[in-house]
């Protein structure tokens, strides 16, 4: 080694021995570089975690608060369904209240009608009779019904359209029986009896609903029946509101189809003035270019 090389080699190692400092800085500077990185990343991860728990309680809330809607919709379609209940009844209570009423009022007035023809019992049959010294079938039964306060047709035939037909089993005092087909009619008077005027050279009599009465029974009618004409008028409205439900269905129907078909119209002729327009436009262009 030179003279040179030797000296500059001491004079360097005796730089580092005497100035050990100088060589710790970087040291320094990069373990306050790491601290630094360290807080840095701790910070991030609180307030990581502090988004985190805020999210968490946000969700939470919007939970609490879906259940919250979800509680106060059923309770009030709960209380909607308990007032529609509660409606319901109030609407078949009256209406069980109007039938008791108008049922009371019908059976007042059969109770003088089957009186009427209790008193009749014993007095001949006289064809086409209405009283009071004789009568047939039809006139006893329209006779004991004036009495009531009700006008009855004359005839059986009449008498058996004038009202509801009721089922043998729903047959109440005051009710028309009827036998033969619709030949016959009696009054009925309860426990399976009925009164009737029955043919030439009898009396007017009781009998019972059994044996050949009970074969040849063709029907029964009660008249005066007033729930009979509001059940055909209930009826024929909801025929009518139906009918006029239909019309308008198909009214707005047409009325759609016909804009439909206006608005595909309009279209179409937008269309075809495009298609006209361009085609024109084309052939101009080339009859220039061809002049050209």
């Amino acid at each position: 080694m030179s003279v040179q090389l030797r000296v500059a080699a001491c004079a360097t190692a005796l730089t580092l021995t005497l100035t050990p400092e100088t060589t710790r800085p970087p040291v320094a500077v990069a373990g306050t570089a790491a601290i630094q990185v360290q807080n840095h990343g701790e910070g991030f991860r609180y307030k990581h975690e502090e988004f985190r728990y805020k999210h968490k309680a946000r969700h939470r809330q919007r939970a609490r608060h879906r259940r919250q809607a979800v509680l106060l919709r059923q309770r009030r379609l709960h209380h909607r369904r308990h007032l529609a209940h509660v409606a319901l009844l109030r609407a078949r209570r009256a209406a069980l209240m109007r039938r008791a009423r108008m049922f009371a009022r019908w059976q007042t007035r059969a109770n003088r009608a089957v009186r009427f023809a209790y008193r009749q019992r014993g007095k001949p049959y006289r064809w086409g009779g209405t009283g009071p010294r004789g009568y047939d079938c039809s006139g006893l039964v329209q006779r004991a019904w004036r009495a009531a306060g009700v006008s009855l047709p004359r005839v059986t035939y009449g008498q058996y359209r004038s009202g509801p037909h009721i089922a043998r089993r729903r047959l109440r005092p005051g009710d028309l029986v009827f036998f033969h087909g619709l030949g016959h009619v009696g009054i009925y008077v309860g426990h399976g009896r009925f009164i009737h005027s029955p043919h030439t050279g009898t009396r007017v009599r009781m009998e019972r609903l059994g044996g050949y009465y009970r074969r040849a029974f063709a029907g029964a009618v009660r008249p005066a029946w007033t729930g009979h004409r509001a059940h055909k008028a209930r009826h024929h409205h909801k025929r009518h509101h139906h009918r006029r439900r239909h019309h308008h269905k198909a009214r707005h129907h047409h009325h759609a189809h016909a804009h439909k078909a206006r608005v595909h119209h309009h279209v179409h002729r937008a269309h075809h003035r495009r298609c006209h327009h361009r085609h024109r436009a084309h052939h101009v262009h080339r009859h220039h270019r061809h002049r050209r």
